[in-house]
């Protein structure tokens, strides 16, 4: 991607409450610039306008114990308040991140990048927020492994 521009665009629609909104998850900024994110913007209406999140939803960490840095391409699903006793949350996010070299804080580029994912909440804003910002997942994830948590979720 070109800094400034946008990318890898995910549309959600909630009409839990009035009124329903259409959220526009995006990523934001050059991979290569450091400042890769994740950001939201939000609408009533599916052709706009839509109205930007002042801060990224997730971006990558300045502190440099953090495991993995540019956080991108997400896909979120909706879910239910939680079932079985799964922890409350309303919504999953899975993205894409690079594992960060523990050497000299680079990106790992011959890994790739590794499967992430955070829980998000909407708020009384209506806003969606990572449930643990600073560290929304510390570990890749496989497929197997998210079946049945991403399962859970749906109602």
């Amino acid at each position: 991607s070109i800094a400034g521009l946008l990318e890898g665009p995910w549309l959600l629609y909630d009409n839990s409450s009035q009124p329903p909104f259409y959220f526009l998850f995006y990523s934001a900024n050059s991979c290569r610039s450091g400042h890769y994110a994740i950001g939201v913007a939000r609408s009533a209406s599916l052709l706009g306008p839509y109205a930007k999140l002042a801060e990224p939803l997730l971006a990558t960490s300045a502190n440099a114990s953090s495991p993995f840095l540019d956080p991108g391409h997400c896909s979120v699903v909706r879910s239910s308040a939680g079932r079985g006793g799964a922890a409350r949350h309303d919504a999953l996010m899975v993205y894409g991140a690079f594992q960060r070299n523990a050497s000299n804080g680079r990106r790992l580029l011959d890994r790739g990048r590794q499967m992430m994912f955070a829980r998000l909440s909407f708020g009384r804003d209506r806003w969606p927020r990572i449930l643990n910002p600073l560290h929304p997942s510390d570990r890749q994830h496989r497929m197997h492994e998210l079946q049945p948590s991403i399962l859970d979720t749906l109602g």
